[in-house]
């Protein structure tokens, strides 16, 4: 992931889910492109999150991974 200047525009270069996208900011202010890199970022995550758990929602009860830390599988097991 890059933030990357062409010609006078800052450019945005990411990977995501295993694809390039590349696309302009349309601003020559780096500052203005940072935030911009910024908010593309966060709602990516957001977007993965959000698919995630709507992923672990269709799973059938009982198949749903649990996630629970070493020490709380320890202390219920031994």
């Amino acid at each position: 992931m890059a933030l990357i200047k062409r010609s006078n525009l800052w450019w945005i270069d990411i990977y995501h889910n295993g694809k390039r996208h590349r696309f302009s900011t349309k601003t020559s202010d780096r500052k203005k492109a940072e935030e911009i890199y910024s908010k593309v970022l966060f709602r990516l995550n957001e977007a993965t999150l959000k698919s995630q758990v709507e992923a672990e929602s269709e799973q059938p009860v009982g198949q749903k991974e649990s996630h629970i830390s070493y020490e709380e599988f320890y202390e219920k097991h031994y």
